[in-house]
C-alpha cells in the first residue's frame, strides 16, 4: 500500500489527538478595563455603560444597515437554467411572488421569429466558419454552418446506465451530429453555450427591474441535470455553469436540481392549481414522473406524503438513460447510409448536421408525426446528393431526383422511434417494480413532460403501455407546457421550502481502509503492520453512503477513523494523504476494494498541513518520523448544491481541507441490470 493513498483506517482506541482548551482564548476577546473591574460589577459595566449620542447613532445606522442587509438576503430571484442535449430553456421567479408568476425567457434576441419557450443549445464557432464575424449560439447558426449541439451528453462519458443508453449514441460521438473542435473539451463547449444563457437571462432581469435594482439583488441559480448523472457529471455541470459566470457575484449562488424532480413540482403544482378538488394527484399514492428530453430520458417515482402542504419524496432510486429525441435523429442518419451509402456519407457537416436544412425539416416532421394515419404518409426530406444510382429501383423508391428530396415512408417514420419507445417502456416497469419491491403506495399517476414529452405519437405510446402493462385506475397527465416544465418547476422548488423532503442515494458510495487483523476473516496477502494499531488489513470497504438510502436536506453521514502520515520529522512545505473514493451500483456492496462491481471515480486529497506542523512545534527540536491523527470523514449528499461534499473533522477542529479530483476515464462495463431488477 502506497505511504500517501488510501491511508484511514478504523479507529480501535480512544483519541490519539486531545482536543486543545480554547477556554483561554475567550478571555482575550475582553479589554484590559473590563479585567480590572470585579466580576460581580462587570456584567453591569458592560450592559449599562451610557452611550454618547453620537454613538447611539452610529449604532442606530448600524443597526438599520445589518437589517437590510438581512432582507435583501431573503429577497431572491430564482433563475433557472434548463440546458437540456437539443434545446437550453430559461424561467425566473421572485420568493416574494406565488409560483404561478414565474416568467419563462422567451426573446432569445435573435429577431422577431424567435420568440419562443426555448433555443436551441448550440454554437457555431468563428474558427470553424471563416465567413462569420465572430461565434454564433442559439438562433444565430443558421443551416449552411458547422455548429455544436448534443454537447451535453459528452460530459458524463463515463456514466454507466445499466444498457439504458441508445446502442447509436457511442458510434455518433465525434461524428457529424456529435460535433466538437479538435482543440476544444466538451466542457469547454458547453461552458460556452451557458456564457450565452447567462447574458440571456441577466439582460431579461435588467430589463424587468433595471440595472440599479438587479445589482442589488441576490440571484439563485438553478441549474437542472439528468436524474442519472454521475458525481464525476454533476461537478462538471457545475463548474462549466461557474466558468460561464452564474454564481460570479459573491451574493449569488448555484444549485442543481434532477429534472426529473423538476418536472414533478411544476406537474403537481400546477394540475392541483387548475382542478381544485378534483385531481390526478392523491395523498399517499405514488407518482411516476416520466421525463422524455431531447438526449436523455429520466424516470422517477414520488411518492405524495401530503397535498395540502405538498410534500414528495422519492419512493425509489430514480433511472435515466441517454435516449430521447435525439435518438429519433441519429436512427434516420443510420437509415440514410443504409439507403444511400457513400451518397450520403460523403456529405459536408454544413448539410446533415443538427441545425442543418434536411434536420431541420426532420424535426418538424419528427414533432407532427402520430401514428395512426400517419403511417400511410410519404414525408420528404430536402437534401441534394449527387453520387446517387439513379438505375437503382430502391434508389429511386426513396428519393425524389427532380426536387431533390427524401423520401421517407410513414413506417419507416414510426420506425426511427422505436429505440426511445423501448428504453422508455423498460424503465417504466422497472421504476414500477422497484416501487412494489420497496412496499411503497401504488403507482396512480404517470406524468408525461419534456420536449418529447409533448410528441402525440409518445403520449399514445405511453398510454398503451400503462393500459397493458399497470393495474386500473392508473391515469396518465400532462402538464401545461410540457417543454418548459422542468425550468419552471426548478425555480417553484427554491420559491419556498422545496416540496420533495427525501431523495434516494443512486449507489454505494465509500472508501477502502484498513482494519484490525482477524485470520478468521482476512486473506493473508491483506496483512501489514502499522506503527500506531499494529496488524491490520488493508483493502476493506467502508460504505458511508447504501444505495436506496433516503437522504433529506440536511443528510450527512460520518466514518470514524484514523490517518498515518509519515515523514513527518522533515520538514516539508504541505503535508498531503490521498484517499480513493468508490461507488457500486449493485443491491448489495461487497466487502473488498478489489471486487469487479467496485468502481474507482474519485480521489480526496486531504491537507494536514496545518496540523502537522501544530504537532512539530509542540513535540519541539525532534519531531517523529509519522504521526498519527483521528477524524471524522463527513460525507454529505442530500443538500442543495447537488454534489458531494466531504470534510474531515477533529473532535473539536477541522482536519484541513479536502478537495474530490474525479477520474478522467475509468475503466468500467457493469451488467445491464442491478441486481434488484
Amino acid at each position: 500500500m502506497s505511504s500517501d493513498e488510501n491511508i484511514l483506517g478504523m479507529r480501535d482506541d480512544e483519541w490519539i489527538d486531545k482536543p486543545i482548551d480554547d477556554d483561554s482564548l475567550v478571555i482575550t476577546k475582553m479589554t484590559t478595563e473590563t479585567l480590572s473591574v470585579k466580576p460581580s460589577k462587570r456584567k453591569a459595566l458592560l450592559i449599562f455603560a451610557p452611550l454618547s449620542l453620537e454613538q447611539e447613532e452610529v449604532k442606530r445606522v448600524k443597526r438599520e444597515e445589518a437589517a437590510n442587509k438581512r432582507a435583501e438576503r431573503k429577497v431572491k430571484i430564482i433563475c433557472a437554467i434548463d440546458m437540456g442535449t437539443t434545446y437550453i430553456g430559461m424561467a425566473y421567479g421572485s420568493t416574494l411572488r406565488d409560483w404561478n408568476q414565474v416568467k419563462v425567457v422567451s426573446d432569445w434576441g435573435s429577431g422577431p421569429d424567435h420568440i419562443h419557450e426555448k433555443a436551441p443549445s448550440r454554437i457555431a464557432y468563428q474558427k470553424e466558419n471563416p465567413g462569420l464575424d465572430s461565434d454564433k449560439t442559439v438562433y444565430e447558426v443558421r443551416p449552411g454552418m458547422i455548429s455544436c449541439q448534443w454537447t451535453k451528453l459528452l460530459l458524463d462519458p463515463s456514466e454507466d446506465t445499466s444498457g439504458l443508453d441508445d446502442p447509436l449514441l457511442e458510434k455518433s460521438v465525434g461524428t457529424k451530429l456529435m460535433h466538437i473542435p479538435i482543440d476544444m473539451t466538451a466542457q469547454e463547449v458547453y461552458r460556452d453555450i451557458l456564457k450565452r444563457a447567462y447574458q440571456q437571462i441577466w439582460n431579461s432581469l435588467e430589463d424587468e427591474m433595471g440595472e440599479k435594482a438587479l445589482e442589488k439583488t441576490s440571484l439563485r441559480f438553478v441549474i437542472t441535470l439528468p436524474a442519472g448523472w454521475s458525481l464525476k457529471g454533476r461537478v462538471a455541470t457545475r463548474q462549466a455553469a461557474r466558468d460561464a459566470g452564474f454564481g460570479g457575484r459573491g451574493r449569488d449562488d448555484i444549485v442543481l436540481i434532477d429534472e426529473a424532480e423538476a418536472a414533478m413540482c411544476y406537474a403537481v403544482t400546477s394540475i392541483l392549481a387548475a382542478v381544485p378538488g378534483i385531481s390526478p394527484f392523491q395523498a399517499k399514492t405514488c407518482a411516476v414522473c416520466c421525463d422524455l428530453g431531447g438526449g436523455t430520458i429520466d424516470v422517477c417515482t414520488y411518492k405524495i406524503s401530503s397535498i395540502e402542504p405538498l410534500k414528495l419524496e422519492e419512493a425509489c432510486v430514480g433511472q435515466g438513460g441517454k435516449a430521447g429525441s435525439t435518438s429519433i435523429d441519429r436512427a434516420l442518419h443510420e437509415l440514410m447510409q443504409n439507403k444511400f451509402g457513400i451518397a450520403f456519407e460523403e456529405l459536408d457537416i454544413a448539410k446533415v448536421g443538427a441545425g442543418s436544412a434536411f434536420m431541420e425539416a426532420f424535426e418538424g416532421k419528427k414533432r407532427g408525426f402520430q401514428g395512426n394515419d400517419d403511417r400511410r404518409k410519404t414525408y420528404y426530406l430536402p437534401l441534394k446528393m449527387t453520387k446517387l444510382d439513379r438505375d437503382d429501383p430502391a434508389v429511386a423508391a426513396s428519393y425524389d431526383f427532380t426536387d431533390d428530396m427524401v423520401k421517407l415512408t410513414g413506417e419507416e417514420m414510426e420506425s426511427l422511434f422505436e429505440t426511445v419507445v423501448e428504453k422508455t417502456f423498460q424503465l417504466l416497469a422497472t421504476q414500477v417494480k422497484r416501487t412494489m419491491k420497496a412496499k411503497n403506495p401504488p403507482v396512480k399517476t404517470v406524468v408525461l413532460c419534456g420536449g418529447l414529452g409533448s410528441s402525440p405519437y409518445m403520449m399514445s405510446q405511453v398510454q398503451s403501455f400503462i393500459d397493458e402493462n399497470l393495474s386500473d385506475g392508473v391515469e396518465l397527465v400532462r402538464p401545461e407546457r410540457p417543454w418548459s416544465a422542468i425550468c419552471r418547476g426548478a425555480v417553484i422548488s427554491h420559491l419556498g421550502k422545496s416540496p420533495v423532503t427525501h431523495r434516494r442515494a443512486r449507489d454505494h458510495i465509500g472508501i477502502c481502509w484498513h482494519v484490525k487483523f482477524d485470520p478468521d476473516k482476512h486473506e493473508e496477502a491483506d496483512k501489514y503492520y502499522c506503527p500506531h494499531q499494529g496488524l491490520r488489513a488493508k483493502n476493506q470497504m467502508k460504505w458511508c453512503i447504501t444505495r436506496g438510502q433516503k437522504m433529506s436536506q440536511s443528510f450527512s453521514e460520518t466514518i470514524p477513523c484514523y490517518a498515518v502520515m509519515k515523514g513527518t520529522n522533515i520538514q516539508k512545505d504541505e503535508y498531503v494523504a490521498y484517499q480513493h473514493l468508490y461507488i457500486c451500483s449493485r443491491k448489495n456492496a461487497p466487502d473488498r476494494v478489489d471486487d469487479p462491481g467496485v468502481r474507482r471515480v474519485a480521489t480526496m486529497r486531504l491537507d494536514l498541513t496545518k496540523v502537522v506542523n501544530e504537532k512539530r512545534q509542540r513535540e519541539g527540536a525532534q519531531p517523529p518520523s509519522n504521526m498519527s491523527f483521528n477524524m471524522d470523514i463527513q460525507a454529505k449528499l442530500g443538500n442543495d448544491k447537488g454534489i458531494l461534499e466531504v470534510v474531515a473533522k477533529g473532535k473539536w477542529k477541522k482536519y484541513g481541507e479536502i478537495t474530490l479530483e474525479y477520474e478522467v476515464d475509468p475503466a468500467y462495463k457493469e451488467v445491464s441490470f442491478s441486481e434488484d431488477d
